[in-house]
């Protein structure tokens, strides 16, 4: 039995093990949280690139929003753009009523072609030959013979008399018939023009500037390369003093503006021009740019 004890007691000091097994289960601790802490570290990795992806993903969608969006806004304002240009278009054809009308204004623009070939052209050539084709040469496309005509004609009826004097030779008994006849563009050229332009625009400051300018270039060309008479085949003397490029004409009563007639090119070409723009043509177009206005469409503003 004492053994026995002994053995039981020797048995029950005899317990190295389990301090040496608690000794080693500390070695061993570390190492099962290291294993469940590479999951744990790696977790919060795993969990930041999945965070990433959907967030990529929202500012790729919200990119491609605004990209398109972009483009349609662009689509948009171009499709406005033409849509507007359309439209003004479409309201200037409106607002242009004469244009409604571009047969009758194809047709008047032959029948003055041909009046000026025909009656012009040809009817002073069978007149007077080669000098007769020099008449082609007068600025009867200005205001300014236009006007004078009208005061002179109007003058006439009443009084009896030519005020200016260019359209006096209508009275002389020498003037062919057909001569009279090629004459009458005096009477209906500026109401022609008036309804033409009236059917597209309005005559403007600019036309009454570049007319000036027009007659500066013209009367110096009449003086320079036109004599002022020819003496014809059967000896009669044809005075052509075109665009009165040499004098005013001889039947003018208006004593100042024969001031210069027998003056040097330059003083004479300067009064000529400086009395022609700034004061018939100028007076005219201050009378026909008002009624132009009146018969003009009004046209939208570009």
């Amino acid at each position: 039995m004492k053994n026995q004890k002994t053995t039981h007691g020797g048995y029950g000091k005899k317990q190295p093990t389990p301090k040496q097994n608690k000794k080693k289960q500390p070695k061993k601790i570390p190492e099962k949280p290291q294993e469940e802490k590479q999951p744990i570290d790696n977790q919060p990795k795993n969990n930041k690139k999945t965070e990433q992806k959907p967030n990529q993903g929202k500012n790729q969608g919200k990119n491609q929003q605004k990209n398109q969006g972009k483009k349609q806004g662009k689509k948009q304002q171009q499709q406005k753009q033409g849509q507007k240009k359309e439209q003004e278009q479409k309201q200037k054809q409106k607002s242009v009523s004469g244009w409604e009308h571009e047969g009758l204004v194809t047709f008047l623009g032959f029948l003055l072609l041909a009046y000026f070939v025909i009656a012009i052209l040809i009817a002073r050539y069978y007149l007077r030959g080669v000098y007769g084709l020099s008449d082609a040469l007068w600025a009867c496309n200005f205001l300014l013979p236009h006007a004078m005509w009208y005061i002179d004609l109007i003058a006439y009826f009443i009084t009896g008399e030519f005020p200016i004097g260019s359209a006096s030779y209508i009275v002389w008994p020498e003037t062919p018939k057909l001569e009279l006849f090629t004459t009458t563009h005096h009477l209906w050229f500026i109401p022609l023009c008036l309804t033409v332009i009236s059917f597209k625009d309005k005559i403007r400051f600019k036309s009454w500037i570049f007319a000036s300018l027009a007659m500066i270039s013209i009367t110096s060309i009449s003086r320079f390369f036109l004599p002022k008479s020819v003496i014809l085949d059967d000896g009669s003397t044809y005075v052509l003093n075109i665009n009165m490029g040499h004098n005013f004409w001889d039947d003018t009563p208006i004593d100042f503006l024969h001031t210069f007639d027998n003056s040097p090119p330059l003083i004479y070409l300067t009064f000529l021009n400086f009395v022609g723009s700034f004061g018939f043509n100028l007076i005219g177009y201050l009378v026909t740019a008002p009624i132009s206005h009146l018969l003009a469409p009004k046209l939208k503003k570009d």
